[in-house]
């Protein structure tokens, strides 16, 4: 009798302690970070699925590890914490992030223009110039104020130029971004 009294107790603790823990996520989690770390795949599918339930610190926090360093899943890791620094507006972050991703082939230029996940900084200069390629380091107000004092080349009437996938004109009008189909003017 004191076995089975001692036995049910137990079950009780184990139903009521698997109760408390199925009820809350977040212990849950904690609970699985102790007891053994995500394989690089598990974290990229959950940092994703923090992504599309809009919770971008977490799924920036889980990124950060796999996106600095060097292995097979750095560049989806570091796309994945480049769309989550964008969410937050954390541009410096963001732009960092996303070197790493276009140099291993992650995103193109002309998928960045319409991941929703970087309006927030799609004006900001850094990311202009890391998506047509010229160097970030090259200040605006210098490449406006000599593209102000050159006119620009004529095309030639005879031929058709065959516009680059993205581009980038800045004239003492303003910067025109173009990647496709999508246009961008920001004036002076």
């Amino acid at each position: 009798m004191v076995v089975q009294r001692s036995l049910a107790t137990t079950l009780l603790c184990v139903v009521l302690a698997s109760l408390s823990l199925s009820a809350c996520d977040q212990l849950r989690e904690k609970l699985a970070s102790v007891i053994g770390s995500k394989s690089p795949e598990e974290a990229l599918v959950s940092v994703r699925r923090h992504l599309e339930n809009g919770k971008f610190k977490e799924a920036k926090a889980e990124a950060e590890p796999f996106a600095t360093k060097t292995g097979a899943r750095q560049a989806e890791f570091a796309l994945a914490a480049a769309q989550a620094c964008g969410n937050l507006g954390e541009v410096s972050q963001a732009i960092d992030y996303l070197v790493i991703a276009l140099k291993a082939g992650a995103i193109s230029a002309d998928a960045l223009m319409v991941d929703r996940n970087f309006e927030t900084i799609r004006t900001d200069i850094r990311f202009v110039s890391l998506l047509t390629g010229q160097s970030s380091t090259a200040s605006a107000g210098t490449a406006t104020a000599s593209a102000a004092s050159t006119p620009a080349p004529q095309a030639a009437p005879a031929a058709k130029a065959v516009e680059p996938a993205t581009a980038i004109r800045m004239d003492g009008q303003g910067i025109e971004v173009k990647a496709g189909s999508i246009s961008i003017k920001l004036p002076n």
